[in-house]
C-alpha cells in the first residue's frame, strides 16, 4: 500500500479491455467503512441494472423470437411455393434428359483445353432402380481425365450461402483406383 499526500486525481491505464466496457462507480477514501458502504451500495446497483437489462434482453428476444418465427413461416410458405415450381421444372428436366437420347450433349459442353480428356456418356450405371429415373453422365475410360460443364441462368448469392451438391455413385472393389473431383464456378 503506498501512501500519497494530496490526491488530485485517480487514473486507469487499460489494455485488451472490450469495446464497450464502462468503469465508474469510482471511490477514494481513507475509510474502510465508507468503502464497506459504497461497496455494497454499487454492488445492489449493479445487480438492479444486471436484473433490468435481462428483463430487456429477454423481452427483446422474445419479440426477435416471434419476428423470426412469423419470417420463417413466410418463407417456408415461398419455398414450399417454389419448390413445387422446381419440382415440376425437374419433372420436365428429367423427361428431357431421359427422352431425348443425345440432347444431353446440347446442354452439357465437353471441354476441348486437351484433347486427351475422356468420353461422357448417357447411362444408368451397374446398379439403378429404374433405368429412365436414374439416367446420368457416365465416364467411359479407366485413368483419364474427364471436364464438363453446362450452363444455367445467372444468379447472385450475394449476402447468402452458394451450395453446390452433387451426387455420385461410384462401385468399386478395395483395390480398386480412385479419384477426385474439383468444382469449379
Amino acid at each position: 500500500l503506498y501512501l500519497y499526500g494530496d490526491i488530485g486525481a485517480v487514473g486507469f491505464d487499460l489494455w485488451q479491455v472490450k469495446s464497450g466496457t464502462i468503469f465508474d462507480d469510482v471511490i477514494v477514501t481513507d475509510s474502510v467503512e465508507e468503502a464497506k458502504k459504497f461497496g455494497e451500495k454499487t454492488l445492489k446497483k449493479t445487480k438492479e441494472g444486471e436484473k433490468k437489462m435481462k428483463e430487456k434482453q429477454d423481452e427483446e428476444e422474445e419479440k426477435k423470437r416471434k419476428e423470426e418465427e412469423e419470417k420463417k413461416k413466410e418463407e417456408e410458405k415461398e419455398e414450399e411455393d417454389k419448390e413445387e415450381e422446381e419440382k415440376e421444372e425437374d419433372e420436365k428436366k428429367k423427361k428431357d434428359l431421359s427422352n431425348d437420347g443425345d440432347g444431353w450433349k446440347k446442354r452439357w459442353i465437353l471441354s476441348e483445353y486437351r484433347n486427351d480428356y475422356g468420353k461422357f456418356n448417357l447411362s444408368y450405371g451397374q446398379f439403378y432402380n429404374d433405368p429412365e429415373e436414374d439416367l446420368g453422365l457416365t465416364t467411359t475410360e479407366d485413368v483419364k481425365n474427364y471436364a464438363i460443364s453446362a450452363k444455367f441462368p445467372k444468379f447472385s448469392n450475394k449476402d447468402k450461402l452458394l451450395i453446390v451438391q452433387y451426387a455420385t455413385k461410384r462401385f468399386t472393389l478395395p483395390d480398386d483406383d480412385c479419384g477426385g473431383l474439383y468444382i469449379k464456378v
